[in-house]
């Protein structure tokens, strides 16, 4: 993988986690995803294309959970892309999402997951997200949350070239 195709796709990462507290319009949000891209959260049907993440984002907007406006701000940590080892359009950026509350005087962390972002370089150059898998690891209130979408082996899902044992 080239270098610069390496910070794009860091950079795509970025954007989104920026972009989830501070969107303008959903359009400019979901132009960092495919017309095809799939959600998929722990415990919840998944979200398809522009449609259903569109709704999602309006969805957590309404429940004051995030979006313009709200206290809440998205946080990337532990960034690795890993390319694809068959297609050099393709590739998972596996990392670590927190989210800090900024109400009152200390900022808290009010959920953390980890993600993995499966995304394609389009045939304009512009790599967008081709399917957000997140697994849920604790939210407010304290605790873990069970992984519901893991597979029963323990592996990570879908990574390509992904060794369970390194």
């Amino acid at each position: 993988m080239e270098v610069k195709d390496e910070l794009d796709i860091r950079n795509l990462i970025a954007r989104i986690a920026w972009l989830t507290d501070n969107w303008s319009s959903i359009d400019e949000y979901l132009a960092n995803y495919t017309p095809d891209a799939t959600w998929e959260i722990d415990g919840l049907p998944p979200y398809a294309g522009h449609e259903g993440i569109g709704r999602r984002v309006q969805e957590v907007l309404a429940e004051g959970v995030c979006g313009p406006g709200l206290p809440a701000r998205h946080c990337v940590a532990s960034l690795e892309v890993i390319p694809d080892p068959t297609d050099p359009t393709r590739a998972v950026a596996r990392h670590f999402g927190f989210t800090i509350d900024l109400v009152g005087a200390d900022p808290q962390i009010k959920g953390y997951s980890q993600k993995h972002d499966h995304v394609r370089k389009d045939v304009d150059g512009v790599w967008r997200v081709t399917r957000r898998v997140i697994e849920l690891m604790g939210w407010q209130g304290g605790g873990t949350v069970t992984y519901r979408n893991a597979p029963a082996d323990g592996r990570e899902p879908n990574v390509p070239g992904h060794d369970a044992a390194r």
